[in-house]
């Protein structure tokens, strides 16, 4: 603190916590001592432990791996932890000198809080195998769409389609499948849909065994309140949304409208 200039004699500091009896009360942190400071102000900050706030943001969708390394470039060590299986996109607070372990039951507890209030107020019970399927059906939703105004209608789409036995048949699942999390760096071919895999929902029946990236609370909220219809299919509409089928044959009649839009664009 001599060095930064928050305390002018380190010895004369150091009398001042001494006859102040405050050896022992010193918590150990990461302070801010920007402004004006006096030794009386410095040792109140001290002694009362009010250390800075750092922050971890979760960006939606981001897989395991991703969060490792979001974890790794915060100076923490990865090594034999185990992430919380049921986690949410979000903005974290933690402290410098927090242990891992901390920070991801941190992270544990506060996105438990905002998966259950959504339970809550969708009026279902939150037993672990509902949150399970719940949460591994949201993880997909998160890597369909980024616009949270859609969310329920592919929700929708994906129940209606578990009810009746139909597969998935969602890229994200497949392009997991292929990478585990990792970066994609290509575009997915029909070759990729035939690869095997517990999580390729093309190959599959039903849901993937965990889920396949971290979802916002907004994926959450759509699987719990899903748009009540009788869509089965969706095709992206090139603008960042989707166009929603009840019929394949509709479904395919939007994709050909779709081409025809695209090579009109390109003619033009």
């Amino acid at each position: 603190m001599v060095e930064k200039e928050i305390i002018k004699n380190k010895n004369i500091f150091k009398l001042w916590i001494k006859i102040n009896y405050l050896e022992k009360k010193i918590k150990y942190g990461e302070y801010d001592f920007s402004g004006q400071n006096s030794i009386n102000l410095v040792t109140k900050k001290l002694t009362k432990g009010d250390t800075i706030n750092r922050f971890i943001t979760i960006k939606e969708g981001i897989s395991h791996y991703d969060f490792i390394s979001l974890l790794k470039s915060k100076g923490k060590k990865t090594s034999n932890i185990t992430i919380p299986e049921f986690i949410i996109a979000d903005t974290y607070t933690y402290k410098f000198h927090d242990k891992i372990e901390k920070i991801l039951n941190d992270i544990k507890k506060r996105s438990y809080e905002l998966i259950k209030k959504e339970y809550i107020q969708s009026k279902k019970n939150m037993d672990y195998n509902l949150l399970k399927f719940d949460y591994i059906l949201a993880s997909i939703i998160e890597k369909e769409t980024g616009k949270k105004s859609e969310m329920n209608k592919i929700a929708g789409v994906f129940l209606n389609r578990l009810k009746i036995k139909m597969r998935l048949q969602s890229d994200p699942t497949v392009i997991f499948s292929i990478t585990k999390g990792k970066k994609f760096e290509r575009k997915l071919t029909r070759k990729d849909l035939k690869f095997e895999s517990q999580y390729n929902t093309y190959k599959i029946k039903g849901l993937p065994p965990t889920a396949i990236s971290i979802p916002s609370i907004y994926s959450i909220k759509a699987v719990l309140n899903p748009y009540r219809g009788n869509y089965l299919y969706f095709v992206a509409n090139k603008k960042g949304g989707h166009l929603f089928s009840e019929s394949y044959e509709e479904h395919l009649n939007k994709i050909r409208q779709l081409k025809m839009n695209k090579n009109k664009t390109s003619n033009e």
